[in-house]
């Protein structure tokens, strides 16, 4: 290695580390948020409840993060982002404890409750984070490696933990999350510089940014593919044993491949986000309309229909979000925190409102249903998205 190729590894490991380990964060905080979606069927025997009944264990945690994300956002907004992202994590940390030793569902949903909070002030924060502490003119990519630590959670961090929770049971999946947060917090202390509170926002600039046709637009869109999506994502495990007669290992892979395909599209997100807006958005809902509707025809029709679903539902979800979230910050600079905590509680309305509206669906409509209204929700975002143009 050449002298000059020695300073540019070591300019490009000071410039990207930092927002790495910021996407690392967020590959854990998704993780446990979707761990309930792969080991429903474990936490419901080992509880002995309802399928459709545990899977509110979603539903109360999005909900929680919806209505705390801005008040906890304004009440930290003088606190150091990097001393507040330990506290974090630490509360993190003792939560999943908690729910390894949880004696009922009450107490698991107690738990569940408190990683909550936690999430909800992480993701308040983690996206304007991002943007700082990357290079000049790195804020696409800084973004896309957060929804690369996504994505990443969705294909390496949900699986595992459900083959974990299959083989040891689902309190040493929640044990085994806590352990790599408290990991996750020693690479923070090593990594980030000190990050006092900016663009914060204050409750004086509430009432602009609920006046803001541009934001509200974007709001509703995440809030109806986050519905969509969450509708049928709660249920893909058991739609994929009962539908498809798939093994539980077959199921961590399909969950894997639907993962995996995040990877690549947020790096190609992350390029056309600026490039071409409109088709970052209609295209991948274009392609989750489809997806959806013939996912319950591919599952019948064995693993190679089912794999293709998962991958095309896999890359198209994040180079959509990460197209909304750009927006999200370039339309509210000023006041970016309180702008992404309103996008992350709408975000999270959707996710318990789906996680809610599938296991109604589920229980009175039959695990297929959840594909087909799932659908449905995504093409009224694409219409509602051909309709207004370009989110300006």
């Amino acid at each position: 290695m050449t002298p000059d190729d020695t300073s540019r590894f070591s300019r490009l490991r000071r410039d990207w580390l930092p927002v790495a380990s910021l996407g690392l964060a967020a590959f854990i905080f998704v993780t446990t948020e979707l761990l309930p979606v792969g080991l429903l069927p474990d936490i419901a025997a080992g509880l002995n409840r309802p399928e459709a009944q545990t899977g509110l264990l979603l539903t109360a945690y999005a909900w929680m993060v919806t209505i705390t994300s801005l008040p906890l956002t304004l009440l930290s907004a003088r606190f150091d982002r990097r001393k507040l992202l330990l506290i974090l994590l630490g509360v993190f940390c003792a939560a999943h404890m908690l729910a390894a030793l949880a004696w009922n569902f009450s107490a698991l949903m107690a738990a569940r409750i408190i990683i909550a909070l936690a999430h909800a002030l992480f993701w308040s924060i983690v996206t304007p984070l991002a943007g700082r502490v990357a290079p000049p003119g790195g804020q696409g990519r800084a973004l896309g490696l957060i929804v690369s630590g996504v994505s990443l959670a969705a294909v390496l961090g949900m699986p595992l933990g459900t083959l974990v929770g299959h083989i040891l049971g689902w309190r040493l999946a929640f044990a085994a999350v806590g352990l790599v947060a408290l990991g996750t917090a020693v690479v923070l202390v090593r990594l980030l510089p000190s990050l006092p509170s900016q663009n914060a926002g204050t409750m004086s600039d509430l009432p602009a940014l609920l006046r803001h046709k541009s934001l509200l637009r974007v709001y509703a869109l995440t809030l109806i593919t986050v519905t969509g999506h969450f509708t049928a994502f709660t249920y893909l495990t058991p739609f994929f044993l009962e539908l498809g007669k798939f093994s539980a290992q077959t199921v961590v892979l399909l969950l894997l491949l639907l993962g995996g395909a995040g990877l690549p599209s947020s790096f190609w997100g992350s390029l056309w986000v600026d490039r071409k807006p409109r088709a970052a958005v209609l295209i991948p809902l274009a392609l989750l309309v489809g997806c959806l509707i013939l996912l319950p025809a591919a599952t019948e029709h064995g693993f190679a229909p089912a794999a293709l679903a998962c991958l095309i539902w896999g890359a198209a979800l994040p180079a959509l979000t990460l197209a909304l979230q750009t927006r999200v910050l370039q339309l509210a600079p000023n006041a970016a925190d309180m702008a992404i905590s309103i996008y992350s509680g709408t975000f999270n309305i959707g996710i318990g409102g789906g996680a809610a509206l599938g296991s109604l669906v589920f229980a009175g409509l039959g695990i297929p249903a959840v594909a087909f209204v799932g659908a449905a929700f995504f093409a009224l975002a694409l219409a509602l998205a051909a309709v207004t143009g370009k989110l300006r």
